[in-house]
C-alpha cells in the first residue's frame, strides 16, 4: 500500500492508509491500516514504536467517532504478519469502522482466511477525502 491515493494521515514514523483491498464489504463498514515506515528485526521489536502506534489508533479512531456518519462502532486488529509475508514480518493495526446497518452488528466481524484479494470494494475518493479531513483536523497528540 505504498501509493499515496490511499494515505489518509502521517508523519516521520507511520502512515494510516484506507486498505487498497478490504478484508471487510463495504456494507459492513471500511478498512484501515497503520503501517509503520521503518523496518524492525521482528514484529514486535520496538516496543516503543507499538506505543506510539497505539496512541495513535486511539487518536484516529476518536476523530472517526466524533465524525458524524463515519462509523457507528470500530474494531481494531493488532497483527504482526505471523502466518502472512513471513519474508518481512511488520507490526500493523487494522481498524475497521462498522456500520450499525452492517449484516453483522453486535456480532464479531467474520474476517477472511489467508492474504486476499478479497474482491470488496475500497473506500470512494469521496470518503477517502473525508476521513483525510477529519483526521488533518483531529490528529495532533
Amino acid at each position: 500500500m505504498s501509493d499515496k491515493k490511499w494515505v489518509l494521515w502521517e508523519n516521520e514514523e507511520m502512515s494510516l492508509q484506507a486498505a487498497f483491498d478490504p478484508a471487510i464489504p463495504r456494507t459492513e463498514g471500511f478498512h484501515l491500516v497503520l503501517l509503520p515506515k521503518k523496518a524492525s528485526p521482528s514484529p514486535w521489536g520496538d516496543p516503543e514504536l507499538y506505543s506510539r502506534m497505539s496512541l495513535v489508533v486511539a487518536k484516529a479512531i476518536f476523530v472517526i467517532m466524533m465524525e458524524p456518519g463515519l462509523a457507528d462502532w470500530v474494531n481494531i486488529h493488532y497483527d504482526g504478519n505471523i502466518g502472512a509475508a513471513k519474508e518481512d514480518p511488520k507490526l500493523h493495526i487494522h481498524i475497521f469502522g462498522r456500520l450499525k446497518t452492517g449484516p453483522n452488528w453486535g456480532g464479531p466481524l467474520k474476517l477472511p482466511f489467508g492474504e486476499g484479494p478479497y474482491g470488496n470494494e475500497p473506500l470512494t475518493d469521496q470518503e477517502i477525502a473525508r476521513l483525510r479531513s477529519a483526521l488533518a483536523k483531529g490528529m495532533e497528540y
